[in-house]
């Protein structure tokens, strides 16, 4: 993952890249990898709160998410 980013970023800096290019790249990425990782935060706070703090672990996480 961090080598195809790295390569990504060394081809765009080298290659002029229209604005609206760019945009659908950054789009695509938020997307295809972002949305699906955000969709999965509650579920590492509840294995990582609610052991400890029982039915609170949800008001809890969502204040400081």
């Amino acid at each position: 993952m961090m080598l195809s980013t790295g390569l990504l970023s060394a081809v765009a800096l080298s290659v002029p890249v229209s604005l609206g290019i760019q945009i659908i790249f950054a789009s695509l990425s938020v997307l295809i990898l972002g949305i699906p990782h955000g969709a999965m935060d509650h579920r590492v706070g509840e294995w990582v709160l609610k052991d400890r703090l029982q039915k609170r672990w949800i008001p809890i996480f969502a204040a400081v998410y």
